[in-house]
């Protein structure tokens, strides 16, 4: 799941290749 953005609030902690957190 690198770089795709976590749809669910619990899945917030996913980050993308570049490390940047996704979820906001």
């Amino acid at each position: 799941m690198s770089g795709i953005p976590a749809l669910n609030s619990n899945e917030r902690h996913f980050v993308s290749n570049a490390g940047i957190p996704k979820g906001y």
